[in-house]
């Protein structure tokens, strides 16, 4: 049998994607939010409901389209010829099935979102299920082969020339819906043909009964947990649409897009860069724990900072991205903005439990998590998407502590050390963002606009996370010396910095 080999330098290399995957996605991010604000004046808050609901549906594709292959393939010590036919073929035949699915029960799912208009669209948007399979088994190689690389300018690129050029454009010309329909699907295609292009591998479609047991053993909980995680993303969705109509849809989906934006830069960094580094050292239980912590530091030092920031500064942020028409965005914002930091934390954690093979524990927890966030939408709705926004995010930090106590029962991670991390944190975070409302309400800068109080903090929430790293050693004494070394590393005047 023909093995896929890895480059044994795990350690730089991972470092090295870190930096690139970092980069990638903070560049899509800022890119997104841009092209979010573009597209925000040119279609409608109740399009942008049918576009969200529509969406639900197609991203499916990130859950059966691929059956777990792809996260399978990465994690397996060993990888054959064989084991790719077999992903391929499963690939494929999932995606066309779900294709197949979607475009006949267009009527029936429409009518669960209470909206007719959704027909043609989810069958158009059925193209995406076997598109993506095609691609799926060349970026599980070249994540497993961490060319992450490779794959930072595949996403930005099929963003750019995919989904921002065709959206944008056809949004001018006056298609709504359908412009932001149609860029998922050109990005779909453009994404696919450069995985391929990136990491080709024999086209051989067959399945191997050696093969698939393997596979389906590590995939099948995987992709049990990840529908879990679906519909924890998206049946607060589902009962907007049902409850409050489109319009309001429209309102919520954007606010969680939003801030969806610092959730999916770190996430994506913890699916490439953590999930095959976690695999490589999974019998390490202390390193484990070691690194845990430091992940669990940086989420929460970052996130704190700027979720500060958000809250105070939520009605300027949507003023300047999407335009006065979205006023009814802002306090969604604001009660989501409190839980940014948990809803990133979990995410780090549940890619540390998934890399140790335990995908069916991930899989019930993931499921609790999604029914809680059912009923968050169903009580929350009451009150409109305020009520669901507030109680999805005091959901969001049910979750996190769930996951803790999960963690708990496999690796030597101590409660306390955890709390006293996410406390320091929170409370400078807090500070800041008082700092900034002292600030914007001076006269001077008040009078200056949304944008130059936005720049007042950032600037006060970029100064007091750059203290914060340079003084982590005293502030997390132990945990936070290994971050410090990075961070001086990376200063151009780093001789002149005291060491703690």
């Amino acid at each position: 049998m023909n093995k896929v080999s890895v480059n044994p330098s795990l350690a730089s290399r991972s470092f090295s994607g870190l930096a690139w995957v970092s980069s990638g996605s903070a560049i899509s991010s800022v890119l997104k939010i841009g092209v979010v604000a573009v597209l925000a004046r040119l279609v409608t808050p109740e399009q942008f409901g049918v576009v969200s609901a529509v969406l639900v549906v197609s991203a499916f594709a990130d859950v059966f389209g691929q059956l777990g292959v792809a996260p399978a393939l990465v994690q397996k010590d060993e990888v054959t010829a064989e084991d790719v036919a077999t992903g391929l073929a499963v690939s494929l035949i999932f995606g066309l099935i779900l294709g197949a699915g979607v475009f006949l029960g267009a009527p029936w799912i429409a009518g669960l979102f209470g909206s007719s208009e959704l027909v043609q669209p989810l069958k158009v948007v059925s193209l995406i299920f076997p598109l993506q399979a095609l691609g799926l088994v060349s970026s599980a190689l070249i994540q497993r082969n961490l060319g992450f690389r490779s794959l930072s300018l595949v996403d930005l690129g099929s963003y750019v020339f995919g989904y921002s050029a065709v959206a944008v454009l056809l949004a001018f010309f006056g298609l709504g819906y359908w412009s932001i329909i149609f860029g998922h699907l050109a990005q779909t295609i453009l994404a696919s043909i450069g995985y391929i292009v990136c990491n080709p591998h024999p086209f051989r479609v067959w399945i191997y009964g050696a093969s698939i047991k393997e596979l389906f053993r590590f995939g099948s909980g995987l992709t049990l947990g990840k529908l879990g995680n679906y519909v924890a993303r998206n049946v607060d969705y589902l009962v907007v649409s049902r409850t409050l109509g489109q319009e309001a849809l429209g309102f919520y989906s954007r606010a969680f897009y939003l801030m969806q934006q610092p959730t999916r830069l770190i996430g994506s960094v913890g699916d490439r860069v953590l999930f095959p580094l976690f695999a490589s050292i999974k019998r390490e239980r202390e390193r484990l724990a070691r690194v845990f912590y430091i992940c669990t530091l940086v989420v929460f030092l970052v996130t704190s900072f700027a979720a500060a920031q958000i809250f105070v500064l939520a009605a300027d942020l949507v003023r300047i991205l999407l335009g006065d028409q979205w006023g009814a965005v802002v306090e969604p914002i604001k009660l989501l903005a409190l839980s940014l930091p948990f809803r990133i934390a979990w995410k780090s954690a549940a890619t540390m439990i998934r890399s140790q093979g335990s995908t069916f524990q991930l899989a019930a927890w993931q499921w609790s998590y999604a029914f809680m966030v059912l009923g968050a939408a169903l009580l929350g709705s009451e009150y409109g998407i305020n009520g669901v926004a507030f109680l999805v995010s005091v959901v969001i930090l049910i979750n996190y502590i769930a996951c803790l106590l999960l963690l708990k029962t496999k690796y030597p991670i101590s409660l306390m050390h955890d709390f006293a991390i996410i406390v320091k944190c929170c409370i400078m975070g807090m500070m800041s963002g008082l700092v900034t409302e002292f600030l914007i309400d001076i006269p001077l800068i008040w009078q200056g606009g949304p944008v130059l109080r936005l720049a007042t903090g950032c600037i006060v929430g970029g100064t007091g996370l750059l203290l914060a790293l340079l003084l982590i050693d005293r502030i997390f004494p132990g945990d936070g010396e290994w971050i410090r070394s990075r961070v001086l590393k990376a200063l151009p005047l780093r001789s002149r910095v005291p060491s703690g």
